[in-house]
């Protein structure tokens, strides 16, 4: 579950959460939804977790439900007010794995209309960029580089290069100061 108001709008809702119900054996989705409020989502989703069919797999009750920590009592709170007499199937906290992570992503993209990959990018190409911007951040470009100067980029991916234009931004006085970072007589270092 997510708030997603940054990526979805819906004329008359200024916050927005989607919940996603995933099939755990096949990572197919059983259900999703969009909703002004977190219960809303969840119920909604569940809801056509039970009802609809996903691919091949046929609706019904869960045996069990696996769940992130954060949104437990949500979770039992929506599948109780699905089944207000009934027996709530047992809730287990898990961690997401990168692969459910992923498949929300798409999931949200889709809905706000970004193109999707033809396939999501493995946990090390996301260390890979994360290892990268760091070492940006490290580095400091905006604290040499004027946003006035224009740069002839290099991209190198697979041993394939692609060349584009880029500006570094941030060096008219706009750049991040970091409160650990002093200059030489012990002042504030931009």
């Amino acid at each position: 579950m997510r708030d997603v108001s940054h990526a979805i709008s819906v004329r008359g809702h200024a916050e927005l959460h989607a919940a996603l119900v995933l099939d755990p054996a096949t990572g197919l989705v059983r259900g999703v939804a969009v909703a002004p409020s977190e219960l809303e989502a969840l119920v909604d989703a569940c809801t056509a977790a039970r009802t609809k069919p996903a691919g091949s797999l046929p609706p019904g009750q869960p045996d069990g439900v696996l769940c992130a920590a954060e949104p437990v009592d949500l979770v039992a709170e929506a599948l109780g007010a699905l089944r207000p007499a009934g027996v709530l199937p047992p809730i287990t906290e898990v961690v997401p794995g990168p692969e459910a992570e992923d498949i929300f992503d798409s999931c949200i993209g889709y809905m706000a209309g970004r193109a999707q990959p033809e396939e999501p990018p493995a946990p090390e190409d996301w260390r890979a960029l994360v290892a990268q911007a760091l070492a940006l951040w490290r580095a400091e470009p905006w604290a040499r580089w004027s946003d006035e100067i224009d740069l002839a980029l290099e991209v190198r991916v697979d041993g394939e290069a692609t060349r584009h234009a880029a500006v570094v931004m941030g060096n008219a006085g706009l750049q991040h100061r970091s409160p650990d970072r002093t200059d030489g007589a012990g002042r504030q270092a931009p």
